[in-house]
């Protein structure tokens, strides 16, 4: 799938995109709020990438600005009805509106070419930006948080 926002490229996520995705996730606090591994050198970026591309049940995309891979999006099924998804941007391109204008036009094309119930995020409770994004985008906090790792992780939905 590939898509255009105002300012953004989103497509999907391609093997030469390891670069790009070492300089987001090596960013400890990025990966850690993702929840994926600290990146520590290119060719943990790499098999990174390629355990990514093989992996059928998780779709990925990579965001682009001004020829510059910024951020990506994730997506897989929690079940028949619902998609969970998640998403970093580069700490740099951060607070910039970025994530809510890539985040804002998926959840479009979520609704046309889908047919689900909901689409929801999990946040670590100290992650105030992200919290603040997913409630303007209209996601509400459902009852069942979890703590994970000494962390709570609050999960938000979006009704379609």
């Amino acid at each position: 799938m590939r898509f255009f926002t105002k300012r953004l490229y989103i497509r999907d996520l391609e093997y030469n995109d390891y670069q790009g995705y070492y300089e987001i996730y090596s960013n400890r606090l990025i990966a850690s709020r993702a929840g994926v591994k600290t990146l520590n050198g290119l060719s943990e970026a790499r098999f990174f990438v390629i355990s990514l591309l093989s992996n059928s049940s998780v779709k990925i995309y990579t965001v682009i600005y001004e020829e510059k891979i910024i951020g990506t999006i994730s997506s897989f099924y929690v079940n028949k009805k619902g998609i969970e998804i998640g998403y970093a941007i580069k700490s740099e391109y951060q607070r910039k509106g970025f994530a809510y204008e890539m985040l804002e036009k998926f959840i479009e094309i979520i609704k046309t070419n889908r047919n689900l119930s909901f689409v929801q995020a999990k946040i670590d409770d100290r992650n105030v930006a992200s919290k603040g994004l997913v409630k303007k985008l209209g996601f509400i906090e459902v009852i069942n948080s979890f703590i994970d790792e000494n962390e709570v992780i609050k999960k938000y939905r979006l009704y379609l």
